[in-house]
């Protein structure tokens, strides 16, 4: 349990006490309860409550409160952030959201192969130090010790003082001590009445009065309920309810066993004379050790306790009002404990807000605009027609052109529609995102030069900015791919950090200067002149492939030094061009590119992306061998007809497959419920078999991953305590896992989805440390994500996944 969770839990357990104090108070007060020994119940009642509040409080349900909201609402803030790390860091390797629309104008836009996808971020330096919750519960762990210590001195003494006693009366185990001036009771679980060797000397009357007294503490259980207040009191030192308790219960306790005596017809006044006696002989021979037992006197506010004696007992309560009272008590305890100051929403961050809108914006214009009818259109022309730098309605007409424009208007008139709004938007706002040339040089031959001379007299201007000549490398890796090549060179020199920021709201990624050389290169290879279609390289130009600079590529290649560089490359042939006929194996080629990028930089996050994806689709491809089909693809018969073996192999592919029905297909009704009622039985499945699998790190992971898809199903059904459960034991088995070496380690769509889930429920510090044990077997460009998230739950940040996820972009 982590340092922040201890001291929320404490925070939170305190509120809850102070709500169920006030309670029982109210109630004693507004019905005159003056009976000692229902007091004494009602205050050991809430004194239990108290003491089990830490265990129980996080799955108590919650009902807000405000007024206390200082206290309980305390957060932990995150530790400081290593220099250069952000906030709003990317938390999981979820799969990025498909923009189908035009590119995104909050970001720039990355190269032609911008598909490609990858990450520039280096793992977080780990700090040292303690932060201040450590040091806050540091010093509670050792207040708290010493008090316990001191408690189990008191009980080994009392144990050496019953042990030294002789037996007086051994049916009413009462034992003799010259250790002792006063009666006192010792032990919790078996406790004795203890007297001092003046015992026999002291009249028959006496004698009685104090067996009845001592004995009521024995019969009432006062030594077991005393030790209790002494623990809680231990535990929650710092809170001065904890003190009063202690306190209160053992002046009611003695007030208790006083109106026993006399209510046993012994004379008031007798019997306030002898404690009167008993009192002033403590004081003048000395003092027992109050925590070694329960004396007959107590020196503290006496005076009150000898006025009460005379006064006489208190009228019998009836077993009707004591029965309301009990009700009463019950409720407002359970009001008491259910109270708590709501756990305030965790906070946007600012900037990915207005990113988001942004992006929304564009999504909703995107949609528009394919359902934009021709007269609509002809009135956008207008307006670009009067207004040549309104971006949105621009984007608006060239995101129709390309969408509906060949099947409402044919080829030729769509091409001539839309050609002068990308060269506009080239001649004035070649940074805008909406500059990217369509095809190829052979399906627009015109357009195509008129689009080429507009961009050289951009790069030729000497203070044309990175991102003008990052967009016009872009077009010019088509058909020149040496100019390309200087233009990236030039802004490699210009800014060697840039291309910046690296991700965008709708997942378009950029990346370093050398990897987007080396996708230039890798293109010259396959002889392609950009024209792609999904993974696949629609056109091998041969003149390219056979061209110098395609030598002068492959001599690059085969001779830097530079691990983005063959990054880069190595995505292009293993992707994009993996397919092209060319003469020889172009995924072979970016496998060793990738090889030999890990050997120069064994850091190289695109790199270990890359290989783990080949070392997935090798494990793809025994998987068919094995299955004859993917094993998300198997329905529930073809499930359980597989071995166990296949079973904890397939664990991670086979589990989620119920589940992303329910939840990706938007299944709902009678659907969702068949859904997740087979995402549970294949979950218990899998634990079945699992379970008697040799523990390994493997096995830890598949059993990491049941628990979340139990808790998955937990939070289906509205058990938020079964779900946070399963999320811990979730957390202790991850810490036991390690990367998988067949694909991205990291945290699963299934665990993402559970965590957001708790998220929305309050549960911060258990989601939290989640984070925290998962990026111990992430891959390194997922770490620093998940600390980012992790710190900003802390802070009450949302994490920058979850805020994509609740703006319904995840």
């Amino acid at each position: 349990m982590s340092a922040a969770l201890i001291l929320e839990t404490l925070v939170e357990a305190s509120t809850r006490a102070l709500f169920v104090a006030a309670g029982v108070a109210l109630a004693l007060a507004v019905f005159r309860v003056k009976a000692p020994a229902i007091r004494h119940s009602a205050w050991t009642g809430t004194l239990v409550v108290m003491a089990l509040l830490p265990v129980v409080s996080g799955w108590l349900p919650t009902m807000p409160v405000s007024s206390l909201g200082s206290l309980a609402s305390v957060r932990m803030p995150a530790p400081a952030p290593a220099a250069g790390s952000t906030a709003a860091a990317t938390v999981v390797s979820l799969p990025l959201l498909a923009t189908a629309g035009p590119s995104t104008t909050d970001a720039p836009a990355g190269p032609s192969a911008d598909a490609i996808r990858g990450a520039a971020r280096t793992p977080t330096a780990v700090t040292s130090g303690w932060t201040w919750p450590e040091w806050m519960v540091g010093a509670w762990a050792v207040v708290a010790l010493g008090f316990l210590i001191r408690e189990g001195v008191g009980a080994h003494m009392a144990r050496r003082l019953a042990r030294s006693g002789v037996v007086v009366n051994d049916e009413q185990h009462v034992y003799q001590s010259a250790r002792i001036i006063s009666p006192v009771v010792v032990g919790v679980l078996a406790p004795r009445v203890m007297v001092p060797s003046s015992w026999p000397r002291w009249g028959a009357g006496v004698r009685a009065m104090v067996l009845l007294h001592e004995r009521a503490h024995v019969t009432r259980r006062d030594p077991l309920v005393a030790c209790l207040a002494r623990v809680n009191r231990a535990l929650f030192w710092f809170h001065p309810l904890a003190w009063w308790i202690e306190r209160h219960l053992s002046v009611v306790s003695e007030r208790a066993c006083d109106e026993v005596v006399v209510r046993s017809g012994r004379d008031p006044h007798h019997y306030a004379a002898m404690l009167v006696e008993m009192a002033r002989r403590l004081r003048r021979d000395g003092r027992r050790v109050a925590w070694q037992g329960i004396g007959i006197v107590n020196p503290g506010r006496f005076e009150d306790r000898v006025d009460r004696v005379l006064a006489g007992p208190e009228p019998e309560t009836s077993r009707f009002r004591k029965t309301g009272l009990a009700g009463l008590f019950a409720i407002l305890v359970s009001v008491g404990v259910a109270c708590g100051t709501p756990v305030p929403p965790l906070a946007e961050d600012p900037d990915l807000a207005r990113s988001i809108t942004r992006q929304k914006q564009r999504f909703a214009d995107y949609e528009a605009a394919q359902r934009v009818r021709m007269e609509e259109v002809a009135e956008l022309e207008r307006v670009v027609a009067r207004d040549p730098d309104d971006l949105r309605a621009t984007e608006k007409l060239i995101t129709f052109y390309s969408q509906r424009g060949q099947k409402l208007m044919g080829w030729d008139e769509m091409l001539a529609a839309r050609r002068p709004h990308i060269l506009r938007m080239i001649a004035r706002h070649p940074e805008s995102g909406l500059v990217r040339w369509p095809y190829a040089r052979r399906l627009d031959p015109d357009g195509y030069d008129r689009a080429r001379a507009l961009w050289l007299s951009h790069v030729e201007r000497a203070d044309a900015s990175t991102r003008v000549l990052s967009e016009a490398a872009t077009f010019f890796e088509r058909s020149d791919k040496p100019l390309a090549e200087q233009l990236l060179l030039r802004a490699q020199a210009a800014n060697p950090d840039g291309p910046m920021p690296r991700d965008s709201v709708s997942g378009v990624r950029l990346f370093p200067w050398s990897r987007r050389l080396g996708v230039l290169y890798a293109m010259a290879l396959v002889g392609s002149d950009g024209d792609a279609w999904g993974d696949t390289v629609r056109a091998v130009n041969t003149e390219t492939m056979s061209s110098a600079f395609a030598q002068h590529a492959r001599q690059t290649l085969d001779v830097t030094s530079d691990a983005e560089m063959l990054v880069g490359a190595s995505y292009y042939l293993s992707n994009q061009g993996a397919n092209a006929p060319v003469g020889f194996v172009p995924r072979a080629l970016g496998r060793a590119y990738a090889e030999r990028a890990l050997t120069l930089d064994p850091r190289s996050e695109g790199a270990r992306q890359f290989l783990a994806r080949a070392a997935h689709d090798t494990q793809y491809e025994r998987m068919l061998s094995q299955l004859g089909k993917p094993a998300a693809e198997l329905d529930e018969a073809a499930f359980d007809q597989l071995s166990d073996e296949l079973k904890v192999e397939y664990a991670h592919e086979l589990l989620w497959q119920p589940y992303s029905l329910a939840v990706y297909q938007n299944k709902a009704g009678a659907a969702h419920t068949s859904a997740l009622g087979e995402l549970k039985r294949r979950a218990e499945e899998i634990e079945r078999v699992v379970a008697s699998a040799p523990a390994s790190a493997t096995t830890a992971s598949i059993r990491a991953e049941v628990h979340l898809a139990l808790g998955a199903c937990a939070v289906s059904q509205g058990d938020t305590r079964e779900a946070v459960r399963r999320l811990r034991m979730a957390t202790t088995e991850t810490a036991l896992a390690a990367p998988r070496a067949d694909s991205w380690s990291g945290m699963s769509v299934g665990g993402a989805r559970l965590s957001h889930h708790l998220l929305a429920d309050g549960e911060r510090e258990t989601v939290a440390a989640y984070y925290d044990a998962v990026s111990t077997v992430a891959e390194p460009w997922q770490r620093r994500g998940l600390a980012d998230a992790a710190a900003a739950i802390r802070a009450g940040r949302m994490p920058r996944e979850y805020q994509l996820q609740l703006a319904g972009l995840r």
